[in-house]
């Protein structure tokens, strides 16, 4: 792992929490304004097996 100094660190988790920060805004969003889509546990199993498999098959791109 390549070293950083504390303030790339820093920034990096900003950054970080920030993205994070507005994906729960606008989950939050989405049932305020009633079009969130519930998956079931099974669905969610599945897109994260099929997910996983693609990292792992070198696919991803973000």
């Amino acid at each position: 792992m390549e070293q950083r100094n504390k303030p790339e660190m820093d920034v990096e988790a900003m950054l970080l929490e920030q993205a994070l920060r507005e994906r729960v805004d606008a989950a939050f969003e989405r049932l305020r304004n009633g079009t969130a889509v519930y998956l079931s546990h099974s669905e969610v199993e599945k897109r994260m097996a099929l997910f996983k498999a693609k990292i792992r098959g070198g696919g991803y791109r973000g």
